[in-house]
């Protein structure tokens, strides 16, 4: 059984040919062309979003952002956590921003100031994940806020 390759042909700005002989028997492939990925280009916005919660009787709560779409992504400037409660009324909960599941290996950051206090630092949460902003530990019924801006890409084809 004998192969053979011939040289690649020069690949253009979008398809390159692949030219391969193969000799089985007397056939021989015919010449395919790479398939190779469109061009995608991304816009920028400005990036704006917020949600709330209602403490728990533990005093806990968490805020759930998403981007929108799978061709969306963030990249997270700041986020402004802020509650209802009074500036001093105590217990004053603590606050943490997490990309994902809310674990130590996924925290951006935290305060001990979660009823108002920003977070600032470049944070990046892609098309599949979540920005998880997470109080503990503050009074019950109280109503906490959480306020992210920076930038969004929406990718196009």
């Amino acid at each position: 059984m004998a192969t053979q390759a011939s040289s690649r042909a020069a690949p253009s700005a979008r398809t390159s040919l692949i030219s391969v002989n193969l000799n089985f028997g007397g056939s021989q492939a015919q010449t395919q062309p790479d398939q190779t990925a469109p061009t995608v280009s991304e816009s920028q916005g400005r990036l704006k979003v917020s949600g709330n919660v209602t403490l728990d009787a533990n005093g806990d709560g968490m805020v759930q952002l998403i981007p929108h779409n799978a061709w969306e992504r963030w990249e997270v400037n700041s986020v402004v956590v802020s509650t209802t409660q009074g500036a001093a009324v105590t217990p004053v909960p603590t606050a943490a921003v997490y990309v994902n599941t809310p674990t130590p290996a996924n925290l951006e950051g935290m305060t001990d100031s979660g009823s108002n206090d920003t977070f600032s630092g470049l944070t990046h949460v892609g098309p599949a994940d979540v920005l998880n902003v997470v109080w503990a530990a503050g009074i019950s019924g109280t109503v906490a806020t959480a306020v992210v801006t920076g930038s969004t890409y929406q990718r196009r084809r």
